[in-house]
């Protein structure tokens, strides 16, 4: 599914005035975020999928720079795409170092661009901690389960549907991203000196690997020590 790129002069709410230069940005050309294209299957409309590609369908308030002014947007979990209005319209922001921060005021949340270290290409993952030691972020992803026509004539065909959400976390150590393993006891095998202190933490604070605020409070007494 094509896409077209459209200019914007950044005035008004959107861009700082100091700027006037002008900025790239893809727009979603007409129904492209209404449908989904699969290969050897065809189109697919959103509307007729069960459940959501998005982290919250409503476009909040988010800072994208410091340059420019807040803009309303969204995350796109199966895309892994930040879409944001402008005039009536829908664009795709452009995965670009002036753009690799990105702050969800009403959820409090940050995404952040990093270089995915399992394909090394350029994904979205959600800041969980940070410090002078190590980061924790996570990755959430989407995947698309195809409609499937029943066999049976006493059994429904099952629709389309966007299963729950995958997370996988990552610690970012000397700059370098690496993936947590399931097993949450396992990461303190990153930090040999601070295995045993590290164990012990986990062990007396009941740390659990898919609670963010349990991650947080590791990453926390890691970069205290």
């Amino acid at each position: 599914m094509k896409k077209i790129t459209a200019l914007l002069f950044f005035i008004g709410t959107f861009c700082s005035a100091q700027y006037g230069n002008r900025q790239s940005f893809t727009q979603s050309h007409q129904n492209y975020l209404e449908k989904i294209w699969i290969q050897d299957f065809g189109e697919l409309e959103i509307k007729d999928i069960q459940g959501t590609p998005y982290v919250s369908p409503i476009f909040e308030m988010t800072d994208i720079s410091a340059t420019y002014n807040p803009i309303n947007a969204r995350y796109n979990n199966y895309k892994d795409e930040v879409e944001f209005e402008r005039d009536n319209k829908v664009y795709v922001l452009p995965k670009e170092n002036q753009f690799s921060e990105i702050y969800f005021k009403g959820t409090n949340k940050k995404l952040k661009l990093l270089t995915n270290p399992d394909n090394l290409t350029e994904n979205y993952f959600f800041e969980i901690a940070t410090g002078d030691v190590i980061n924790i972020y996570k990755r959430t992803t989407v995947e698309l389960q195809l409609p499937q026509k029943s066999n049976s004539p006493y059994k429904q065909d099952k629709p389309a549907s966007f299963l729950k959400p995958k997370t996988t976390y990552y610690i970012m150590q000397e700059n370098k991203l690496k993936q947590i393993p399931n097993n949450i006891k396992k990461i303190s095998s990153f930090f040999l000196n601070q295995k045993n202190e590290i164990d012990s933490f986990i062990k007396n604070n009941k740390i659990q690997m898919e609670n963010d605020l349990d991650l947080k409070k590791l990453a926390n007494f890691i970069n205290k020590n």
